[in-house]
């Protein structure tokens, strides 16, 4: 007799199968009226790695070429993220020291299936400080379905380094008078160009030598110190008495010069020789410029034509006056009358040099010096007080 009944499964239906990653399901067994061994064999290669629903065709084979079959499905599901480390820190010193994006960077990144594995940057974002600057530089790390975690990468901006001088050396500065420096240069590594600051007030004037010091500031407050020096020379404003025992002579020759009256605080006009011969009595000094600065000497008192007419030989009345004329009491003759204040300003009065009277009614409160000059070339003057 023939067998031409096909074999069956022992299960009524096969249960599905559900894994993350692969799986190999055990084949069913099957029951054949006259084989005693049924064979069975599926259609698919195990382990199965696809993920998703693969259905499996058991084929049940009684040897005697009847066969059937039955499905069985098998589901891969890949629910588990991928793991990665956040890369180590890293901390530079300026913005421009930031390292280039590098997914690489991220070195242990792995995944319970497998299948590839990409690492791509996100984002950097800065936490908007500097001095520190910190910023966060995200990556994903994605498996082969997709699933994905962020690992952060901390970068560490902070510049510790001051600026370098840009001169290694500063010249000292030589002069005669006061000293204005233009401000030396520094390179910073990350700021760049930096202006060096003073510690001292220009210009400088005191004679001597005076360091500076210049500080060269970056943008995170390092600092680096440069020193330089200003050394003033004094002129030589000493004077001497001629041999004739009149004439002042300055010591410094080959300058420009220029005499004063020191009671008046006035330039004589046309004293600009280096010596000087005084015509009346007073004190006298002279104004001595040298590459273009200017100190004055000592004042040195002068007695020329006290002798011929004594200072109370003429007389101011009324002394004080109310609205400021006044007459003069002299019996010589007067070649000119002139007022000054005590800032030996001259003062425009009308004077009448027959009568010897001043109108001075323009004069404001104060006290004034009246110089009177005389027929033998002799200069006296007196103060003069007005009252209104």
């Amino acid at each position: 007799m023939d067998d031409i009944i096909a074999p069956v499964s022992d299960s009524v239906s096969l249960m599905d199968i559900n894994a993350e990653c692969d799986a190999s399901p055990s084949a069913p067994t099957g029951t054949d009226e006259c084989a005693t061994v049924v064979m069975v064999t599926s259609n698919v290669i195990f382990p199965i790695t696809v993920q998703g629903t693969t259905v499996v065709t058991w084929t049940f084979d009684d040897g005697h070429g009847n066969t059937s079959t039955q499905l069985q499905n098998v589901i891969l599901t890949d629910v588990t993220a991928p793991s990665a480390s956040n890369p180590n820190t890293i901390t530079v010193q300026c913005n421009n020291d930031i390292p280039s994006i590098n997914p690489s960077s991220v070195t242990d990144e792995s995944d319970n299936c497998t299948g590839p594995i990409v690492v791509a940057w996100i984002s950097d974002v800065t936490d908007g400080l500097s001095c520190p600057e910190t910023i966060t530089r995200t990556y994903s790390v994605t498996d082969a379905v997709g699933l994905s975690i962020n690992v952060e990468q901390t970068i560490i901006v902070m510049d510790v380094s001051g600026p370098l001088a840009d001169s290694l050396d500063l010249a000292d500065e030589n002069a005669l008078c006061g000293v204005t420096l233009s401000a030396p240069t520094a390179t910073d590594n990350c700021s760049g160009a930096v202006t060096g600051v003073a510690d001292v007030v220009f210009p400088v004037t005191a004679v001597g030598t005076t360091t500076v010091t210049w500080t060269y500031t970056d943008a995170c407050g390092n600092t680096s110190t440069q020193t330089q020096d200003i050394v003033i020379g004094s002129i030589d404003v000493s004077t001497s008495i001629a041999n004739d025992n009149i004439t002042i002579v300055a010591s410094n020759l080959g300058q420009i010069y220029q005499w004063i009256d020191c009671n008046t605080g006035q330039a004589l006009v046309n004293e600009t020789n280096h010596n000087f011969t005084p015509t009346y009595g007073s004190d006298f000094a002279v104004i001595v410029t040298e590459d273009g600065c200017s100190d004055t000497s000592a004042c040195v008192n002068s007695t020329v034509g006290i002798g011929e007419v004594t200072i109370n030989s003429f007389v101011l009345y009324p002394n004080p006056t109310s609205n400021g004329d006044f007459a003069i009491s002299y019996e010589g003759e007067l070649r000119k009358v002139e007022l000054m204040d005590m800032l030996g300003r001259i003062v425009s009065v009308e004077v009448d040099l027959k009568t010897k009277t001043v109108s001075g009614t323009i004069l404001d409160n104060g006290t004034y010096i009246v110089r009177l000059y005389t027929e033998s070339n002799t200069v006296l003057q007196k103060e003069l007080v007005v009252i209104k």
